[in-house]
Order: structure tokens, then sequence, then C-alpha cells
């Protein structure tokens, strides 16, 4: 009981600077969502003239990572609208600006959909409407997976009871009764009879 109360003090201690931390961490995972999307959608447009089948592969790892960045997005939300947050959401300034990182990007006229991406995120993260749906499928699929996962322990339960029953019947089970044939008679035990018997009924002279 002592050493439960000492970690439990011992965190209380650590709980400010944790959440400084998780504060810090917070906004560069967003700053590193914007910058990502500004960093492919700036190179995509720059190589689409030049070479159309790279820029494809550049909007297909981009609607990849757009698809994570979505689930991102949703965690950060319910972060943020947890009770005593005290963390920022507005994206700031990377330092990583060096060549083929997020930041080197800084596009002076941002896209209609990069300046809404960047909305989302800094301004109280509103989800959309497609990741509103996405987030129902997923707790549909989450229900169901569980469902499934309790039906098949009530099942494997059903099944040990039923063998576990059939094992204790096997097991004590009546020993098969003893053969009840008579054993034969030798044959000269029955000749010594039969003697006897011509004895006795023999007449007297």
């Amino acid at each position: 009981m002592g050493r439960i109360a000492m970690d439990q003090y011992f965190k209380l201690l650590r709980a400010p600077e944790e959440i400084t931390r998780c504060n810090v961490e917070i906004r560069r995972i967003i700053t590193h969502l914007r910058d990502e999307e500004h960093f492919l959608r700036h190179h995509e447009d720059r190589v689409r003239l030049a070479d159309p089948v790279l820029a494809h592969q550049i909007a297909i790892h981009r609607n990849i990572r757009g698809r994570f960045n979505s689930l991102h997005r949703q965690r950060l939300a319910a972060i943020s609208k947890l009770k005593g947050f005290s963390g920022n959401v507005q994206p700031g300034i990377s330092l990583d600006t060096g060549p083929g990182s997020p930041g080197s990007c800084c596009p002076s006229a941002p896209t209609a959909a990069s300046f809404a991406s960047a909305n989302s995120i800094g301004r109280g993260l509103t989800l959309t409407t497609e990741e509103v749906e996405l987030e129902g499928e997923q707790q549909d699929d989450e229900e169901e997976a569980q469902e499934q996962e309790d039906e098949a322990d009530l099942l494997a339960v059903i099944m040990d009871k039923a063998n576990s029953r059939s094992y204790d019947k096997e097991a004590w089970s009546p020993p098969p009764p003893p053969p009840t044939t008579s054993a034969p008679v030798p044959d000269d035990a029955d000749a010594h009879v039969n003697g006897d018997r011509s004895r006795h009924l023999s007449p007297t002279v």
C-alpha cells in the first residue's frame, strides 16, 4: 500500500512536466500535418506538366497520407475537448526547413483545399462530413467485431462444457458384466458319472 502511494505521489509531481511536453507535441503534430499537405500538393503541381506519371504517384501518396491525417485530426479534436486541456491547436512554424522536409515548402498563396485543411486543424479541429461518416463506419466495424468475438467466446465455453461432460461419462461408465457361459465338463468325469449310473441301474442276478 505504501509503494502504491509513493508511485502516485511521484506521478503527481511529474504531471505538470508531462502536460507541458504533451502540449508541445500536439502543436508539433498539427504543424506537421499542415506542412506535409502543402509540401506534397506543391510538388504534385510542380511536376504535373513535366512528368504526369510522377505527379500521379505523388497524388496517390498524398491521398493515403490524407486518410491517416483525418484519423489524427479526429484524435486531436477529442483531446482538445477534454476537461482541463491547456494546449494550443493553432499550427505553428516548423524549424526544420532543410531540403526534403515538409517545412521546406511554404507557398505564398495556398490553394483552397489546403486553406480548408488548415482551418479544420486550427479552428477547433472541425470534422468534415466524410470524416464523420468514416468515424461512424469504424465504430460499426468495431461493434460488429466485438459481437463476433463475444459469440466465439460463448461458443468455446459451450464446447468445453460439452466435452467435459462426455469425458466424465466415459470415465465413470460401469465395467461390462462377466460372461455367463458354464465351464465344459471333462470327458473322464462324464465317463465316471455314466458308469455310476449304469451300476445303479443294472439288474441284480
